[in-house]
């Protein structure tokens, strides 16, 4: 029988440094409630500019986001960590901008802020003022973070916590939020989430994921795996328990298999194949040429299943391999592989390395990434990439 489910829109709010922890809220928030939506009464729609967003004219690209994005969220999660992002004709970021809304609507935007060293330049220095800021201001707790899945973690208790509190208003007849102490109204739509049938969520689970190529179907041991994680998390929550175990508990959800793949599926699908493999790697050449360096620049380890590694000299038609193997290896986040160069003058027009690799636990990829006279700057923009 179909049945009514509360659809509360979830604003994700950050800037372009911060895309790890925005896919990965987006992605959890859509994984869980395509397990827990029927036992618990709502979905969690994540609500971005890049899925929600309709094109239009006759103000600036804030301001329709304002409009179409921020005044139409029930909830607000931000992520920032080294710059606030681009400046709007009415305040220092849109970001900020956005956060500024949703506290003056009564969202009480849960801000998380990813831990870096001392600020090394002034869109760093912006970052720590603004973190100040909000704390001297009585009215925000902004939580620090230090990885990008401890972010999310803690992003999913902070929507979780707001959720229940959205829910329990309802039940009992209260569903005007109380106004939020030193901020000042502000004239606006009224933002009401929407009632939806069980249906249409079931076929089209949120903008996110009617992307091409992204698939949240669960098999029956991850959504017996979600259903028994998110009862535990929602149980806490509903009793005051520690946020400490509500966040480890959605750590280790992260690190599923199911939810990993998910994760890649939605990056793939807003990236695009040649897109992601930058996000992962960098091949380059050393500044005295004796080695080429393959960075794992990725959050997480990549198991690389084979590669070669091969060079074009002008003058000769066939390519030279320089380096082949067959055999896995495990190449942590932040590590450098060296490919030594043994002294010879590197006299080569381009350097190709063909790589399948993969995340544990999730479908393989195929890229070709090169060095050539394009590529002065040796960032290893990959040539093509292709699904294995």
């Amino acid at each position: 029988m179909p049945s009514d489910l509360t659809m509360l829109r979830v604003l994700i709010a950050s800037p372009g440094d911060c895309h790890e922890e925005r896919e990965g809220l987006a992605t959890f928030l859509t994984t869980w409630s395509m397990s827990m939506a029927d036992s618990n009464g709502y979905y969690l729609l994540p609500w971005m500019f890049e899925t929600g967003s309709t094109a239009s004219y006759g103000r600036d690209g804030q301001a329709e986001i304002n409009e179409q994005i921020v005044r139409t969220s029930d909830i607000c999660a931000a992520f920032l960590y080294r710059r606030l992002g681009q400046p709007t004709p009415r305040d220092r970021s849109g970001t900020v901008e956005e956060i500024k809304l949703c506290a003056e609507a009564g969202l009480k935007p849960a801000v998380h802020f990813r831990n870096f060293g001392e600020p090394q330049n002034e869109a760093e220095q912006d970052v720590i003022d603004y973190r100040t800021e909000l704390e001297q201001s009585n009215l925000f707790y902004p939580v620090r973070y230090s990885k990008p899945t401890d972010g999310i973690a803690k992003a999913s208790a902070a929507v979780f916590k707001r959720a229940q509190e959205i829910m329990d208003q309802r039940a009992a007849g209260t569903t005007e939020l109380p106004p939020i102490v030193g901020a000042e109204p502000v004239p606006q739509k009224e933002a009401e989430s929407k009632t939806v049938r069980r249906e249409s969520i079931t076929l089209s689970p949120g903008r996110l994921a009617s992307i091409p190529q992204v698939n949240f179907e669960l098999d029956e041991s991850s959504r017996r795996s979600f259903e028994d994680s998110s009862n535990r998390i929602l149980n806490a929550v509903r009793n005051d328990g520690r946020l400490s175990e509500i966040n480890a508990t959605i750590e280790k959800m992260l690190t599923t298999p199911h939810y990993q793949d998910q994760f890649r599926k939605v990056q793939r699908a807003l990236y695009g194949d040649q897109g992601l493999a930058m996000k992962d790697w960098s091949f380059t050449l050393a500044e005295d040429e004796s080695a080429w360096h393959l960075l794992n620049t990725g959050e997480t380890a990549r198991i690389v299943e084979q590669y070669v590694l091969s060079t074009e000299v002008p003058g000769v038609s066939q390519r030279h391999v320089e380096y082949s193997s067959d055999q896995e290896l495990r190449v942590e986040a932040g590590e450098l592989v060296e490919f030594d160069t043994r002294g010879e003058e590197v006299g080569i027009h381009e350097a190709e390395l063909d790589i399948t690799y993969r995340v544990p636990g999730v479908t393989p990829l195929r890229a070709v990434l090169t060095i050539d006279d394009d590529d002065p700057d040796g960032d290893g923009d990959p040539r093509e990439l292709v699904a294995v």
